[in-house]
């Protein structure tokens, strides 16, 4: 109450981080028998508003690593919670980044990427989606949103030509980049 009193947002997002942490570890202890209990999704929603609380307090403060930090955290949370029917876990992972490049859902593993603060591959995710026989629109809309990620305009270039998209191709080719695109492709 003193905290909220004088406005010491750090110190309230700092305890409602350990708060969370501290709840999310109780969790773990007992993840795997009450992972799919009206329980477990209660105590994964106290969870996430912690880290949501905390976020905010961080922002006021200033804090804008540590806010991104607990946000990312929230939604990671808040992803196993809406996972939990498909039992698929997200939280407590052992080796992220191997979870991360198999994941099915690109949005979802960009969530979990963020999270555990993994540098991720993703050109293994390019190379699922081009070998695969069928591509759904969801597959090829996680694609793109994919390559508006990419900041590298040669790279991205070469990635929606290899992904056929023709569209991303002539918008990078009349862009700034698009001179330069354009006379890397004759010198090849």
């Amino acid at each position: 109450m003193v905290a909220l009193h004088f406005t010491m947002f750090r110190e309230i997002a700092e305890m409602l981080e350990g708060a969370a942490f501290t709840e999310l570890e109780r969790f773990s202890l007992t993840a795997s028998t009450n992972m799919n209990t009206a329980d477990g999704a209660s105590k994964l929603q106290d969870i996430t508003q912690y880290f949501i609380d905390a976020a905010q307090s961080y922002a006021k403060e200033e804090c804008l690593h540590h806010a991104t930090n607990c946000w990312h955290m929230a939604k990671l949370v808040a992803l196993q919670l809406q996972l939990l029917p498909s039992n698929t876990r997200v939280l407590f992972l052992d080796h992220p980044n191997q979870a991360i490049v198999k994941h099915p859902r690109f949005n979802e593993a960009v969530i979990m990427a963020h999270a555990y603060d993994c540098v991720v591959d993703w050109s293994d995710v390019c190379q699922r989606y081009l070998v695969g026989k069928t591509r759904s629109s969801n597959c090829t809309s996680q694609m793109r949103t994919l390559l508006d990620h990419c900041t590298n305009p040669i790279i991205k270039y070469k990635l929606a030509v290899d992904l056929d998209f023709t569209d991303i191709c002539s918008q990078l080719l009349s862009s700034e980049a698009g001179s330069y695109i354009k006379d890397l492709a004759r010198s090849k």
